[in-house]
């Protein structure tokens, strides 16, 4: 029961904010399409917010049809993990938290007009492997 009102609650926000919420292990499809939000260079972008804890450590994961620009933010739009060089159409963002919060996903086309579909992932990383003995 508490778990569906903290997901009630998140949902609230997201919507106040007219953002979708992206949830743990739950992919969402999108496509970058005429009708987007425009990035300053004209590419389109999506955006998406996710509830964190501090110390939580997390990996966000880009697959597209096209390049694209993984962006992780805090509210204030301060970056913490950005990701995407204009040539591969998978991008990551693996992080640890500092602080529990809502936090800000920005996904674009990394060219100016190039539409295309992808799909986002959030999910907690596997733990590093420790060396043999």
């Amino acid at each position: 029961m508490r778990r569906l009102s903290l997901l009630l609650v998140l949902s609230t926000l997201a919507l106040a904010q007219g953002l979708p919420l992206l949830l743990l292990d739950q992919p969402v499809q999108g496509a970058w399409e005429p009708g987007d939000q425009l990035a300053l260079d004209g590419s389109y972008l999506d955006s998406y917010v996710f509830q964190g804890t501090s110390s939580q450590q997390l990996s966000l994961e880009l697959r597209a049809t096209v390049p694209g620009l993984l962006l992780v933010t805090d509210l204030e739009h301060k970056e913490l993990g950005r990701d995407g060089d204009g040539l591969e159409t998978i991008s990551q963002v693996i992080l640890t938290l500092l602080t529990d919060g809502l936090y800000l996903v920005t996904v674009n086309a990394f060219s100016p007009g190039q539409g295309g579909s992808y799909t986002l992932t959030l999910t907690t990383p596997p733990p590093l492997s420790s060396p043999g003995p």
